[in-house]
């Protein structure tokens, strides 16, 4: 607890407490501009928010044509695909009117807003597609292949991945997948690898005791996974 309040001080005195836009100081999205709440999202301007994904991300991009980010939020992943990756296509899924507001800011910042190579969506990604949802295999057509695809829908990731029966059998797809309770980690496992994908469990860093991610439920954790024949 003594570390948390001298980190909390630490954080106040370099950070202040004003929303502007910030540059991230390090880690995979180093240099990358988001109006950001250092009361908040103090993790993500220190380069700290989600590091364990950090050194996935090069590996997991390598060779892709396309990206999807469904869940984008503040959209660091996605920016990062579009700034920092050769892909012909980045797909973005997010229902959040909020959400799809302050990455727009958050592009307009990195000089994105009219990228060519950005498809946004304000439809959530189910199981099975809806006036208000698609699917990932409806995707398909429209889909640069090999693709990256990032998953962060707090609960529906594994319905998702039910909606993807055909893209998860072409095997030419590389995912990192937020998890929400250890029984969807379990499906989500349980899923890729009946299609022929190889998981690794992204276990939180050791260092995570004294610099916790700000999380509500007591099991939060990021897996990746490739096919067999290039894991």
């Amino acid at each position: 607890m003594k570390a948390r309040r001298i980190f909390g001080w630490f954080k106040r005195r370099l950070l202040g407490r004003t929303i502007r836009p910030r540059t991230v100081f390090t880690g995979a999205f180093r240099n990358l501009k988001f109006l950001l709440d250092p009361n908040h999202q103090s993790q993500l301007l220190l380069g700290l928010h989600e590091r364990e994904t950090h050194r996935w991300l090069p590996k997991l991009v390598e060779g892709c044509d396309s990206a999807i980010d469904i869940g984008t939020a503040e959209g660091e992943y996605a920016i990062y695909f579009l700034k920092r990756c050769n892909l012909q296509k980045v797909f973005t899924f997010d229902p959040d009117d909020a959400s799809r507001e302050r990455f727009q800011q958050n592009l307009a910042l990195n000089e994105l807003t009219d990228d060519g190579q950005l498809f946004q969506s304000p439809l959530a990604v189910r199981q099975t597609p809806d006036t208000g949802s698609t699917t990932l295999d409806e995707l398909l057509p429209e889909l640069p292949l090999p693709c990256c695809i990032k998953i962060d829908v707090d609960g529906g990731e594994a319905e998702i991945l039910m909606g993807a029966k055909r893209l998860l059998q072409m095997h030419h797809c590389r995912w990192l997948i937020e998890t929400h309770s250890i029984e969807l980690e379990r499906d989500c496992v349980r899923i890729l690898e009946m299609a022929g994908y190889r998981t690794t469990i992204i276990k939180n860093a050791w260092w995570r005791i004294f610099v916790p991610e700000q999380r509500p439920i007591p099991h939060n954790r990021w897996l990746v996974a490739f096919p067999e024949r290039t894991a």
